[in-house]
């Protein structure tokens, strides 16, 4: 619609290191691949992950991205292999995948355990048990409850006493004038 956006010419490309492997490069060429590119591996889906947007067009990106691909399997290949350096995946935090305990899952016994709960609830529903009527409650609220009750309103209002306040600072002053 006319609009651009800053991301817009990024382009991302994602490989499997294992991909790499029978055509391309043999499995000490893999792991120094892996070396060299670093904080882009993951582990968990053996995927490697990069994006370019140093460029105006996505063309240049994907043309970039490329030949950094190209040149770090090169590099593999002929460079040096980095045996004694161990492969460094410092920068990974696997997600934990919480497991529910074993007692939370629904067995036939369990099924058992709610069906009668909830055959009990029904019958007590239907005895009347349990079920409060509120229509009851405010009314016997309305005959204790002063506030409620106007007969005892004008009794509680008779009983009160009057008590004198001492006035000080600025409200004092307004009154001696």
């Amino acid at each position: 619609m006319g609009e651009s956006h800053p991301a817009e010419n990024k382009v991302v490309v994602e490989l499997s290191s294992q991909d790499l492997t029978p055509k391309h490069l043999s499995e000490a060429q893999r792991q120094t691949f892996l070396k060299l590119v670093g904080p882009r591996y993951n582990p968990d889906t053996d995927i490697v992950r990069m994006s370019c947007e140093k460029f105006t067009t996505r063309a240049q990106n994907k043309r970039y991205l490329a030949d950094t691909v190209n040149s770090l399997i090169k590099e593999a290949k002929e460079g040096d292999a980095f045996a004694d350096i161990p492969l460094d995946l410092r920068h990974h935090k696997p997600k934990t995948k919480l497991q529910f305990p074993d007692s939370w899952k629904l067995t036939p016994e369990r099924k058992k355990q709610i069906e009668a709960r909830r055959a009990e609830r029904l019958r007590l529903e239907k005895e009347g048990a349990g079920i409060i009527d509120g229509k009851a409650v405010i009314a016997d609220a309305a005959r204790v409850l002063p506030a409620l009750n106007p007969a005892l309103r004008a009794k509680a209002t008779e009983e009160r006493e009057r008590v004198a306040v001492r006035v000080t600072g600025k409200a004092q002053k307004k009154r001696l004038r």
